[in-house]
């Protein structure tokens, strides 16, 4: 483990997503992926051709965190699992009142326990990438299971993981695919509608409705 770890960027803001949606939070967000999504917004954190990183000692790294008026810690990416041995020592030298959510697209086994909230994104055929096995799901009382679809089409392939992973209704969320706030909207209606239906949970990109980071 290095004393230093590649970040594109630590900030302040509102999480956008998933089941704490709204709630404040800082996020540190690792550079490097082991997955390439067609239509991800946060190329900078993983693509060469976009590369847009610091190497920060932990230390650093913590004194940012602790810069900001927040507890709430979000890691993310790129893939945050990659770097676990770092966030481990990271939330060692945080005050214990820090919870902590993890972003993960679920390739990787989780391999601590200290996580209040784990999303896990499995990346369906339209990110463009391969099939692969979900490794992030040993902790499930922690774990909510996000999406990110076109149609009702990707609903065959969320089916058959549920039946996988045993993943109860209620903590699948869909989310439109789309990284501006007009193509959110336009494809929202349809995909509050197929959870209707399915008795899943819809998952707003509330960051990129009110145009924050």
């Amino acid at each position: 483990m290095s004393n230093k770890v590649k970040i594109c960027e630590i900030f302040h803001s509102i999480q956008g997503e998933g089941v704490n949606a709204g709630v404040t939070a800082v996020f540190v967000r690792f550079f490097g992926c082991n997955l390439a999504c067609s239509w991800c917004d946060t190329k900078n954190s993983w693509h060469p051709n976009h590369a847009n990183f610091e190497e920060i000692k932990l230390e650093n790294i913590v004194k940012k965190i602790k810069s900001f008026n927040s507890s709430h810690i979000i890691f993310t990416g790129g893939e945050p699992t990659l770097f676990q041995k770092e966030i481990r020592k990271i939330t060692e030298k945080l005050a214990n009142n820090h919870t902590y959510e993890l972003e993960t697209n679920g390739s990787f086994p989780i391999e601590d326990d200290f996580w209040q909230t784990i999303n896990i994104s499995p990346k369906l055929k339209n990110s463009g990438n391969k099939p692969y096995k979900i490794k992030a799901h040993n902790f499930p009382q922690k774990t909510w299971w996000k999406f990110v679809i076109e149609n009702e089409e990707d609903l065959t392939e969320i089916q058959a993981m549920q039946k996988q992973y045993n993943i109860p209704d209620n903590k699948i969320l869909l989310m439109p695919q789309g990284i501006t706030q007009k193509e959110i909207e336009s494809k929202s209606s349809t995909i509050i509608e197929i959870c209707k239906k399915y008795n899943f949970r819809f998952c707003p990109r509330l960051h990129i409705a009110l145009g924050l980071r």
